[in-house]
């Protein structure tokens, strides 16, 4: 390596040297020009050329960008490795080891030998900042100035290495890195948008300057406010605990709220994390999950009344089970429900309620391929994220043999041969079936099953003679399902009285709407209807119970179009007949339009009622309200129709025991004839629809859901059990 001699002392400098370290004399100006020219010429992309280190750092610092490529793509090392300065070519090496390319060039710079006089040197403006409380959605924006307080081109780059999800360097976009090129001044706008930024807490970030006239670094802070919620009743809170202490005093108000999505939006807003996760609740049940899940509420412990379920139906029919989630704690409990079978289905797969709520199961043996006997298994995900696991074992009677296993088939172990009279050992993937109730026998035959209760004890082989047999092992016990548990076995006494209730109701109901009212009104209309004019009000018709002075059996039964009404029963005076079955046709006709109108509505309340029962929200009421209305309509017209029909019990005996005879005295006698009727048609009904599968399940179980229902919410619970179908 060249050196440098001392004029004055005669010390041995390094060539770089500006003063002798001995006696601090000046070298550079001692020596020759030769002494700091470059070995060759250097040059730039832009075509600027060197010949001194001098020259070669000032062009560096006017081409900032430019060298500093050239220092990470080693067009520097390769020069002087070119020149035979290997000590510059291991500083281009060690600058270009820093991670930032400007702080790497100026390291690099620093090594090169020579005196430069005109560097630039860094300031800004202001070199703090503090921007105080700043709200949720608020946009701020900062000028910041960036000044060359030396001489020669500031270069290098700005950029945010703190705080880069709400600080920019642009108000148009997000920008968080832009380069600095000024001889003099250069101004930026910072631009503060806290978005997604967890509100309510101090966030702090930081500006890093990186020139070739130092290296600066500007703190930023600021104190984020949420934005209060806007939806009422709860206006107004700041913060997640004040939203909880509101909605505990008004949950019901609280549960809609959470089913909108208000609350969570306005989480999203605030930058916190939403504390639900999965499948959200509905009803009030949404109200302790949220509680629960941002830890104001300790989660209660929770269980299913039973771990194991086993069911009995038959083939191609529906058998449905109940199990309770419950909670000896006063919180409510809730649950999301998924099954691994597509024959193990459940009506709802999110249930909630306070202290306990039944689950509801079906079977639906349509999907069925696993032969007798099968097992599936129902996840319970409640409270706390809680998984419970309820084990579903059914027997299909009449089911045809399995199509796949529904677990992996082992291969048969190999059974050694002994001359010791001991059981037959079946294989391990043959199960037999354990034996039936005393009353459904069974032949001990070994049988495959997919899935079961433990095997009971086999048959001996009939190669071995059977000697007495052992005690009987104890077999878990297999208790005949209970009707909670399955339908497979009717409740037989209450669809009966279901049946014989139903109808004495509804008849009941009919004596104000029809008896006194309805009859009435659609007669007349349908006498209008063949006489061409209104009725006169005053006519025998029209009075109270003067309906009863018609046939009505032969109305309503015969298809004699010969038999003709006089028309004075209607009109006073008149000597016109109308025919007897055109009137009935009419009637008929009038009454089911009439009954129609005037009840299809109360399926538009009963749908918005399941709807906001089953955790609607506002929202799915409408919808909630058509598909009522819908049913209603359906409904009405089967009820008008069903009652002609069964009507014609009691006006078969009032016409043999009393005939035509009208007014308010045999109007309430024809009330006792009906409700009789109606009690007699109501035992025969009772006596056989329950036998009819199709009709039990599409008529008698929901009549007794709708009564249980009634019981339960009186208060009677082993009553509203007793009678429910399930």
């Amino acid at each position: 390596m060249p050196v440098t001699t001392c004029p004055r002392c005669r010390h041995v400098n390094p060539d770089y040297a500006v003063f002798c370290h001995f006696d601090g004399v000046v070298l550079q100006a001692q020596q020759s020009v030769a002494v700091l020219r470059l070995p060759r010429e250097f040059k730039f992309p832009s075509g600027r050329r060197c010949n001194t280190f001098d020259e070669l750092a000032q062009g560096c610092q006017e081409e900032w960008a430019s060298a500093r490529n050239l220092l990470m793509r080693d067009e520097f090392a390769n020069f002087f490795r070119l020149c035979k300065r290997d000590d510059l070519v291991r500083a281009a090496n060690d600058a270009k080891a820093q991670t930032n390319p400007d702080i790497a060039l100026m390291t690099f710079l620093e090594s090169l030998p020579g005196i430069r006089t005109q560097t630039p040197k860094v300031d800004l403006n202001p070199r703090r900042i503090i921007l105080g409380k700043v709200s949720v959605g608020e946009t701020r924006t900062v000028p910041l100035t960036i000044t060359n307080q030396g001489q020669g081109l500031l270069q290098g780059t700005i950029s945010v290495t703190a705080g880069q999800e709400w600080l920019s360097l642009s108000d148009a976009k997000p920008v968080h890195e832009l380069e600095v090129s000024t001889p003099r001044e250069q101004t930026l706008k910072l631009t503060i948008t806290p978005r997604g930024v967890p509100a309510g807490q101090n966030h702090v970030a930081r500006l890093t300057v990186v020139t070739n006239g130092g290296v600066v670094e500007v703190p930023l802070g600021m104190e984020l406010v949420a934005q209060p919620f806007a939806k009422a009743p709860f206006q107004g809170a700041r913060a997640q605990r004040e939203l909880a202490e509101k909605m505990h005093k008004q949950p019901k108000m609280a549960a809609p709220i959470l089913e909108s999505g208000e609350v969570q939006r306005w989480f999203t807003l605030n930058g916190w994390p939403y504390p639900i996760h999965g499948a959200p609740i509905k009803g009030l049940g949404a109200v302790a999950q949220f509680f629960e899940g941002l830890g104001v509420s300790t989660p209660p412990s929770v269980e299913l009344s039973k771990k194991e379920l086993r069911l009995v139906c038959r083939y191609r029919e529906t058998a449905r089970a109940e199990v309770i989630l419950r909670t000896n704690s006063r919180k409510w409990v809730y649950a999301n429900l998924s099954s691994d079978s597509p024959w193990l289905k459940l009506p709802n797969t999110q249930v909630a309620g306070p202290k306990k709520v039944p689950i509801l199961i079906e079977i639906d043996t349509n999907q069925w391929n696993l032969g007798p006997k099968g097992e599936g298994t129902l996840t319970v995900e409640a409270n706390g994220g809680k998984k419970l696991t309820l084990k579903v074992i059914v027997e299909v009677q009449g089911a045809p043999p399995a199509t796949r296993p529904s677990t992996p088939v082992t291969p048969p172990t190999p059974i050694s041969t002994s001359t010791t009279p001991v059981s037959y050992q079946p294989p391990p993937a043959t199960k037999p079936v354990p034996p039936a109730p005393a009353t459904k026998p069974v032949p001990p035959v070994p049988t495959p099953i997919s899935a079961g209760p433990p095997p009971a004890t086999p048959a001996p082989s009939p190669a071995i003679k059977p000697g007495p047999p052992p005690p009987p092992t104890p077999a878990p016990s297999i208790e005949a399902p209970s009707p909670v548990e399955s339908t497979g076995e009717l409740k037989y006494v209450p669809a009966f009285a279901t049946i014989v209730l139903v109808c004495l109701i509804l008849r009941l109901l009919m004596v104000p709407v029809v008896d006194l009212f309805g009859r009435t009104s659609v007669g007349t209309s349908a006498a209008d209807k063949l006489l061409g004019a209104e009725a006169e009000s005053n006519g025998e018709y029209g009075h109270l119970g003067g309906w009863l002075q018609l046939p009505w059996l032969p109305i309503l039964a015969s298809s004699d179009n010969d038999a003709k009404l006089p028309a004075d029963v209607f009109r006073s005076g008149s000597k016109a007949q109308i025919s007897r079955a055109e009137f009935g046709h009419y009637f008929i006709s009038y009454f089911i339009r009439w009954f129609l109108l005037r009840t299809w509505w109360i399926g538009a309340i009963i749908g918005a009622l399941l709807v906001w029962r089953q955790g609607g929200s506002t929202p799915d009421l409408p919808w909630g309200v058509v598909a009522g209305a819908a049913a209603g309509f359906a409904v009405a017209a089967t009820i008008a129709a069903f009652f002609l029909v069964v009507e014609l019990v009691p006006h078969l005996l009032w016409h043999l025991m009393i005939g035509p005879h009208g007014g308010v005295g045999y109007l309430f006698l024809w009330v006792a004839f009906a409700v009789a009727s109606w009690l007699i048609v109501g035992v025969g009904l009772g006596a056989v629809v329950p036998l009819i599968a199709p009709l039990r399940w599409l008529v008698v179980d929901p009549l007794q859901r709708l009564l249980a229902g009634g019981f339960t919410l009186c208060g009677m619970t082993a009553q509203g059990e007793y009678w429910s179908p399930d």
